[in-house]
């Protein structure tokens, strides 16, 4: 049994389907911005928390902070981290910076998507024409119907 139970959307308006695809998308990516920056605070936490240096006692905005300028890939430089941290922020820098990648992908995806829904909508609102058969046989017309059309 699936844990979301698929919504039949085919009686929406088009602009319902695009405004909840587009949210649905925002939300998915927001979550996983969200996860990637709880991880990267909670280890930052652990590491400013072993350190001995006084200028490196972050608080818990300063790390936030610092996990978002990493994830978006920004990093300022304007902290001083502790130095067992900076093998961490290798690897984290890393995935911000495929985050980041796959953030623009999913956007350009979802602007295809939506083109595809669009066209799909426009071609299911169609009648049966003399022009759309036309259309749908190509250019290998023959005059007749074959087990395709």
């Amino acid at each position: 049994r699936p844990l979301v139970k698929k919504i039949d959307d085919s009686n929406l308006p088009l602009y319902k389907r695009v405004r909840r695809l587009t949210l649905l998308r925002a939300t998915d990516l927001l979550i996983w911005f969200l996860i990637l920056n709880l991880l990267g605070v909670f280890v930052a936490r652990y590491f400013v928390n072993h350190s001995d240096d006084e200028e490196q006692q972050w608080n818990w905005m300063t790390t936030l902070y610092w996990a978002t300028q990493t994830t978006t890939t920004i990093g300022y430089g304007d902290l001083n981290m502790p130095f067992d941290m900076r093998w961490f922020q290798v690897f984290f820098t890393t995935f911000g910076t495929a985050f980041v990648g796959a953030v623009f992908g999913a956007f350009a995806g979802l602007k295809d998507e939506i083109g595809s829904m669009r066209r799909f909508y426009a071609w299911k609102r169609r009648e049966i024409s003399k022009r759309l058969i036309d259309e749908m046989q190509g250019s290998d017309v023959d005059a007749r119907v074959d087990q395709y059309e």
